[in-house]
C-alpha cells in the first residue's frame, strides 16, 4: 500500500509460534483495514469519475452502473490522489459544460 512496516523483535525468532504470530496479527489487521479504507476511496473516486463521463458524454451512453476494476497492486496514495485530481478535472469540465448548455439554449 505504499509503505512498508518492519517489526524488530529482540528475541527474534525465540518463544512458541503461537506468541509469534499472536504478535503480529494485530499489525495485519490493522493492514487490512487500511487497505479496505483505501479500496473504498479509490471506488467512490473512480465511481464519480465514470458517472461524470457518462453525463458528459450525454444520453448517447448511460452511465454504466457496473463496479469499476481497481487494481490492487497499485493503491498508492500517489495514485489516488492522481485520480482525485483527474475527478477534480472532469468536476470543473462538467459545470463548464452545464453553462454551455444553458447559453446554447
Amino acid at each position: 500500500m505504499g509503505y512498508f512496516i518492519f517489526i524488530f523483535c529482540s528475541e527474534k525468532g525465540k518463544g512458541p509460534l503461537k506468541q509469534q504470530i499472536s504478535a503480529v496479527n494485530p499489525v495485519l489487521d490493522e493492514l487490512r483495514l487500511k487497505k479496505q479504507e483505501r479500496m473504498k476511496d479509490f471506488y467512490e473516486t473512480e465511481t464519480q469519475i465514470a458517472r461524470i463521463c457518462a453525463e458528459i458524454a450525454g444520453s448517447d451512453r448511460s452511465f454504466d452502473s457496473a463496479d469499476p476494476e481497481i487494481d490492487e497492486r497499485d493503491l498508492t496514495v500517489k495514485r489516488l490522489g492522481e485520480l482525485k485530481s483527474h475527478l477534480k478535472e472532469l468536476q470543473n469540465e462538467k459545470v463548464c459544460w452545464i453553462i454551455l448548455q444553458y447559453v446554447v439554449i
